[in-house]
């Protein structure tokens, strides 16, 4: 390792406890750090919603193997995009590779769900992909079983699980 590579690595750390200590002790969002450091606004990445149609492998474990494998993230950026604790990303990849260890075969897709949309933890990964194909894309139930290779009546149960989540 370079030692550029290593003053930029420290330098790195250094503005992540920084950006921690503004969030903790001052209550600063993210977005008023970026405007007084001015940063650029974070990526957002999507996920091709094609990759959900894998039987054997979760949601979760799949969204893992592609955030890691195709977009090259280190855990602990997904785990900061997801979430999720950076142990519970390392099993779901651990778990994921047994499962399906070779690559994604990805295929253009017309649809994607951001990242940023699994962040919030009061609904399952497949109940807010399911939410969010039907109100970003209008797409039916059948519709959305058939992109997602799931049988109508799980997406109806899916559905009718959100509605139950959401009512007062």
């Amino acid at each position: 390792m370079s030692a550029d590579f290593r003053k930029k690595l420290d330098n790195s750390r250094l503005l992540d406890l920084f950006v921690d200590h503004l969030q903790k002790e001052h209550n600063f969002s993210k977005k008023d750090i970026h405007e007084i450091l001015q940063l650029p606004k974070p990526l957002q990445y999507s996920i091709p919603v094609s990759i959900f149609s894998l039987r054997d492998i979760g949601s979760f474990e799949a969204i893992v193997k592609f955030l890691h494998e195709d977009k090259h993230l280190p855990f602990s950026q997904i785990s900061k995009l997801t979430n999720r604790d950076p142990r519970t990303i390392w099993s779901s990849y651990a778990s994921s590779k047994k499962k399906h260890p070779a690559s994604f075969l990805l295929v253009d897709s017309d649809y994607e769900m951001p990242v940023s949309a699994i962040s919030d933890r009061g609904l399952s990964v497949l109940e807010t992909l399911v939410t969010y194909l039907k109100r970003n894309y209008s797409l039916s139930y059948s519709q959305i079983a058939r992109l997602l290779q799931r049988d109508p009546r799980t997406i109806f149960t899916i559905k009718s699980r959100v509605e139950k989540k959401n009512e007062p």
